[in-house]
């Protein structure tokens, strides 16, 4: 089962998100001690190799701000960014920890993107969630633990 929800022009982008089924119920993580925070960088090549949330990009880029926490299987979930015209994977993260918030900063090419998060046990991010800003706006943010295997985002 798969549901296309449009969302409002936001920070000057139209955003479209698709959620494929998960399954119901699943996993609930807590918060408190547990929880660590991490800022992971990517190895691919990027105008941005820092991370630097301060980073100004050029005028044919994209800012691309992402954020996910993960819930107590991080392991089981990743997410990557492509180029819905060249089928290009510019970012990739995977196998990541339980119960930690990776950021992921980027100047990007401007052109169509899918960031797509996906959770191998079809829960969700029990617990976690992701926030994702394009030029420095807030473009989407999602902690609603509903559960999904594949959630896509395109711009």
């Amino acid at each position: 089962e798969s549901m296309l929800v449009s969302v409002p022009d936001i920070a000057g982008f139209k955003i479209k998100l698709a959620i494929d089924g998960g399954v119901s119920g699943g996993i609930c993580g807590g918060g408190g001690a547990n929880h660590h925070q991490q800022q992971q960088q990517n190895n691919n090549p990027s105008p941005n190799p820092n991370n630097d949330p301060n980073q100004n990009c050029a005028a044919n880029q994209y800012k691309f701000d992402f954020k996910l926490k993960t819930d107590g299987d991080g392991g089981r979930i990743s997410w990557s960014v492509v180029n819905r015209a060249t089928g290009v994977r510019l970012i990739q993260q995977k196998n990541l920890g339980n119960w930690q918030e990776y950021r992921t900063v980027r100047c990007i090419p401007i052109a169509p993107y899918q960031l797509l998060i996906r959770d191998k046990n079809g829960d969700g991010l029990q617990g976690g969630g992701y926030e994702l800003r394009l030029n420095g706006g807030l473009s989407l943010s999602n902690f609603d633990n509903v559960p999904f295997r594949r959630r896509t985002v395109e711009w």
